[in-house]
Parts: structure tokens; C-alpha cells; sequence
């Protein structure tokens, strides 16, 4: 005796396939959105730690302009003026980071975005403008503007590292190494340990008292007044 599969087969199942397809890419939709608003909240987390902690530094240090810090590039130039400080006065040298860092910040947004930009422009363009050479250029363009990128973004990495390095010898020496690493493979780690940092001094020398005579005492370096 046969059975009589009719009755399935005229099943119309699209409602609860796309049903359930549908509650699918709602929670999908639902948790991508709060996977990303928690990522945009703990940049903004990370952001203040690392701007309340260079700024209190930089504030009793006596460096100038210490609010740079809150800045995009400002900060960049705290973080090199805090390594430039610590290596005029503990050790007798006289470093340039401060430049150098704010100078390739300013020149890998000034290098990458432009071809950025083009290549991007380019690609949308293509289909209007035509040919597969001028698709294939762009495609190369965006692929050097991607090396150049990645490229600077090392350069930066590395003279960053070795201000921070500076900034953790000058707060608490006996746990520098162990910073940097840290920030190093994990990086979301190095705002924390600024804030940490922001009320210790322990890697610097002795301020000097100035004494009491006639004549004006020596300035010091006038970036660090």
C-alpha cells in the first residue's frame, strides 16, 4: 500500500523558511550592532584613560600645553615630549621624539589618504569610464596605498614603543619591560598602563632646588617649561 505525499508537496513552507530566516538575521543584525557599539564605547574608554593619564604627566612635569593630549595628533606630541624630558634630565640627552613622532603622524595621513581617496574614487568610476587597464590601475593603486600604509604604520609603531618605553622608565622602571610588552602584543592594554602611571615620578631624578641668589638661574630647554 503506497502513500499519498500530495498533501506535503502543496505545503507552501516559504512563510516559515523566510521566517525563520528572518529571525536568523535579526539576532545577527541585533548582536553585530552590540558588538560594535561595545567596541565604539571601549574606544572612547581607552581614549580618555590614555588622555586623562598623558595629560596629568605632562601637567606635573611642567611640560607646556599639556591638553595637546586630548587631541588626535596632539598627543603624539605629549607622549614624545614626556620621552624627550625624561632623557634630557636623567640621562643627559637631548632627543628629538616629540618632532619625529607628530612628523610621521602628519606624514602617513598625508602619504595614505590622498591615494586612498584616488583609488577609491577610481574603482567607482570604472564601470562608467571603461577599460580593464584603467580598472586594473586603480586596483594596483589602492594595493600601493595599502603597503604604504601598513609600512608608516610600523615606522610610527616603532618610535611610539620607544617614547612609551621613556614614559614607563620615568613612572615605574621596575615594571617598563613588562609594559611595553604587554602594549606590544596587546595592545589595548598601553592606555591602562598610562593611566597607572599618571601619579608616579619613581624613574626620575631629584628636582633641583634652585639657590637663593642674586643672579637669574639657568633656563632650561624651553620646550619643557
Amino acid at each position: 500500500m503506497g502513500y499519498d505525499y500530495s498533501f506535503y508537496g502543496d505545503m507552501d513552507v516559504g512563510p516559515f523558511v523566510e521566517g525563520a530566516f528572518a529571525g536568523v538575521g535579526g539576532f545577527v543584525l541585533v548582536f553585530m550592532l552590540l558588538f560594535y557599539l561595545l567596541m565604539f564605547a571601549f574606544c572612547i574608554v581607552s581614549y580618555v584613560l590614555q588622555s586623562v593619564g598623558l595629560h596629568a604627566i605632562a601637567k606635573r612635569r611642567g611640560i607646556k600645553n599639556p591638553w595637546l593630549c586630548w587631541l588626535p595628533l596632539g598627543d603624539a606630541w605629549i607622549l614624545g615630549s614626556i620621552s624627550d624630558q625624561y632623557n634630557y634630565v636623567a640621562k643627559g640627552k637631548v632627543k628629538n621624539k616629540r618632532k619625529v613622532l607628530l612628523g610621521l603622524s602628519i606624514g602617513s595621513m598625508a602619504v595614505v589618504l590622498p591615494l586612498l581617496l584616488v583609488a577609491f574614487i577610481g574603482l567607482i568610476l570604472s564601470d562608467t569610464t571603461g577599460g580593464e587597464g584603467f580598472l586594473g590601475a586603480m586596483i594596483a593603486l589602492m594595493l600601493v596605498a595599502y603597503l604604504a600604509m601598513i609600512v608608516m604604520l610600523v615606522i610610527v609603531a616603532v618610535f611610539r614603543y620607544i617614547a612609551l618605553y621613556d614614559l614607563f622608565n620615568s613612572c615605574n622602571p621596575d615594571n617598563a619591560v613588562a609594559y611595553l610588552i604587554l602594549g606590544i602584543f596587546i595592545a589595548v592594554t598601553t592606555p591602562f598602563f598610562i593611566f597607572a602611571c599618571r601619579d608616579k615620578d619613581w624613574g626620575m631624578p631629584p628636582r633641583k632646588q634652585e639657590p637663593v641668589i642674586d643672579a637669574e638661574p639657568m633656563a632650561e630647554p624651553e620646550d619643557f617649561e
